[in-house]
């Protein structure tokens, strides 16, 4: 792979040096610009070939600047935005060679690269967003103890203040404003703690301005796992985006809470009553999520409640000294991590 990006790469000379691959479609009115996840060892390119199928332009940038030329989120070093300045001036270069308007620029990325995408296409008002679990508070991500993290920050930052930190939390929120043209499309896992911490607060904020935010959230476990889902979402969203398919992209508008219940749904459906001995019962949730904690309760048939848990980690509750021919019922709560509850009850199917 490396031998074939570097038959592709080019450099485009702005006030930084910016590398870059285009794949150049005459015919075609869209621009998919891919910004990179981060790359611990060595900075480079994400879903470099994940749409070779799509007619469309595309357009890869390498994030090789910051600490360790690691990557500084496409943004600054040192507090120096010449790195900004350079992106978006590889971005309108790369516009005006292929021959597209703002409106049709879809700006993609996962995890680091999904801020970088989000606050682009807000920035510069452009068309769509196509994120998975992007951070939106960058300053708090970066300074949370985690050594790799603060290395990045200081590089882009030069010495961390409290203040700093700040600045570069509120750099998205201020990007937010009224705008009916932008459709910004996000998946998470109902695991990921950037579901809550990040997601969940930008919506709060974002969706009095901007009208078109639509989010796919599917059942796992948590941030690790992002790429075993987000690829066919982003490539299904980016076939539809330039297919014009209006109806289905205006599926998934967002309801936070309405699809953390369907999600719950799914979860109870799934969920295993077994009889393990005598007067001893074993339920089994069947998926551990990084950001919650679940808890279990029973009741009779008279709703009288019989059994109730501690909410825990561990998804095995086992259960003794209960007759299970009296259990009616089974609800089954999900608490996360900033302590929003969501509970489920589901009628008795027991498995021996």
């Amino acid at each position: 792979m490396s031998q074939y990006i570097k038959t592709l790469e080019k450099t485009y000379k702005s006030f930084r040096d910016v590398k870059y691959i285009l794949y150049e479609v005459k015919d075609s009115p869209y621009l998919v610009i891919s910004f990179a996840a981060y790359f611990p060892v060595k900075a480079s390119y994400s879903y470099l070939t994940a749409f070779e199928d799509l007619h469309c332009n595309r357009l890869y940038i390498l994030d090789n600047f910051g600490f360790e030329n690691k990557g500084c989120w496409y943004l600054c070093e040192n507090l120096n935005f010449d790195v900004e300045y350079s992106i978006i001036d590889l971005i309108t270069h790369i516009q005006r060679i292929c021959g597209v308007s703002n409106e049709n620029v879809i700006t993609i990325g996962s995890s680091k690269g999904g801020w970088c995408a989000l606050y682009y296409a807000l920035k510069y008002h452009f068309g769509y967003v196509v994120v998975g679990a992007p951070q939106i508070y960058l300053g708090s991500y970066l300074n949370d103890g985690i050594e790799n993290k603060r290395n990045i920050l200081i590089g882009m930052v030069g010495e961390i203040t409290i203040e700093k930190v700040n600045m570069l939390d509120n750099l998205i929120q201020k990007c937010i404003v009224p705008n009916k043209n932008i459709h910004i499309y996000f998946h998470h896992g109902l695991g990921d703690w950037h579901l809550i911490f990040h997601f969940k607060k930008f919506l709060e904020s974002a969706s009095k301005y901007i009208p078109n935010i639509f989010s796919d959230i599917k059942l796992y476990q948590g941030h690790e796992q992002l790429m075993n889902y987000f690829p066919d979402f982003l490539h299904e969203k980016i076939k539809t985006i330039i297919e014009g398919n209006s109806k289905e992209l205006m599926k998934k508008k967002v309801n936070y809470l309405d699809r953390i219940n369907v999600l719950l749904d799914e979860i109870a459906s799934k969920t295993i009553l077994s009889i393990v001995g005598s007067l001893r019962i074993r339920v089994t949730i069947p998926i551990h999520l990084d950001n919650s904690q679940f808890a279990i309760s029973l009741v009779d048939s008279n709703n009288k409640l019989i059994y109730e848990s501690m909410f825990q980690k561990e998804t095995i509750f086992e259960i003794n000294g209960i007759d299970n021919t009296i259990v009616k019922e089974i609800k089954i709560i999900l608490r996360n991590s900033i302590g929003e509850i969501f509970t489920k009850t589901k009628s008795i199917d027991w498995q021996t």
